[in-house]
């Protein structure tokens, strides 16, 4: 990277030198050019590479702010370097209001300010539940739908003016941790598996983890998601997931599981443009943590759970990928 940006310096001074004096003599012939040399010597240590590589962390609202140098530094103390901060913004707070505050969008703009002065770009999710739904704690709900496309709303100009700073987005919104399972039954974003007794649950869902598949709602919401930030992709938690909404988009059936079709990678004349299927990506929040990921792939060994790691294995040539490993 380094040898590169000053092969082009070279170069570009080469060609200042050629444009900016006369290309002749005062008798007319042609002016001689001084042979110019430069010797590159090897970088030492580590190179970053742009929108690769580890994460760093933060959490909103238990880091108010993002000190995106001070995660650089962190980083660099414990021996490597970082040039991606996943921010994870929870909205807890305002799930039952239908606008966002000012404040909170005067926060998401420093902190969009502090990773570009920092010179590092941000992986964003926004979610609404912290945590599970337990026994003796809090109980946290998805809001519905409206209020998630409203909020959606009000986030966009902000994520627009700083699209430069944003490495991609995760689709979260939905569930705890935004990971897209066990969704409230009452908003209903989310539909059970169809082999999955649900049963009877407390208010906003409890233990109900099979309560992840895709419909209507959840399109809407990530179609909007996309909308308010063109140029970005959205990375959502299964492969099955994006196979789901692609299936929808193209008017399949609610309530079921895609079909084996819908996992088709995408190809090299699809990738990069503005469609659905080239501005999803994924991401895998329980990497290694089991045969199937903890879920993050189809749960029972065999051909399925082998056709959603092939598809994920040739799609993510073409999009974005990230995720965690499950300690």
């Amino acid at each position: 990277m380094r040898k590169g940006f000053l092969a082009w310096i070279v170069l570009a001074g080469l060609l200042s030198a050629c444009n900016s004096g006369s290309t002749s003599d005062v008798e007319g012939g042609p002016t001689a050019l001084a042979t110019l040399s430069q010797d590159f010597l090897p970088a030492l240590g580590e190179v970053p590479n742009p929108e690769r590589g580890f994460a760093g962390d933060s959490y909103y609202p238990d880091e108010p702010s993002l000190d995106a140098e001070a995660k650089v530094a962190e980083a660099r103390s414990r021996g490597f370097e970082i040039r991606l901060i996943r921010r994870t913004y929870y909205l807890h707070a305002f799930a039952n209001q239908d606008t966002l505050p000012t404040a909170f969008l005067h926060t998401l703009a420093q902190d969009l300010a502090s990773a570009q002065a920092a010179g590092v770009k941000l992986i964003l999710r926004f979610a609404y539940r912290p945590d599970e739904n337990h026994p003796s704690g809090p109980t946290y709900c998805d809001p519905p739908e409206e209020r998630i496309l409203a909020h959606l709303e009000k986030l966009g100009p902000v994520l627009r003016a700083n699209r430069g700073v944003i490495a991609y987005l995760e689709a979260g919104l939905i569930g705890p941790w935004g990971e897209w399972h066990s969704a409230s039954p009452e908003a209903g974003l989310m539909d059970p598996f169809p082999w999955y007794n649900e049963g009877a649950q407390p208010p906003c869902g409890q233990g109900n983890y099979d309560r992840k598949l895709p419909n209507a709602r959840t399109l809407r919401i990530v179609q909007a998601l996309l909308r308010e930030v063109p140029g970005r992709m959205v990375a959502v938690r299964y492969p099955m997931a994006k196979a789901k909404l692609l299936e929808l988009e193209a008017g399949g059936p609610l309530g079921t599981y895609p079909s084996p079709s819908a996992f088709a990678p995408l190809t090299p004349g699809e990738a990069y443009g503005n469609t659905l299927k080239a501005r999803l990506g994924g991401h895998n929040d329980c990497f290694l943590a089991s045969e199937n990921h903890y879920g993050t792939f189809y749960y029972d060994p065999g051909p399925q759970q082998n056709l959603e790691k092939a598809y994920w294995s040739e799609d993510s040539r073409f999009t974005v990928m990230g995720g965690e490993r499950l300690s």
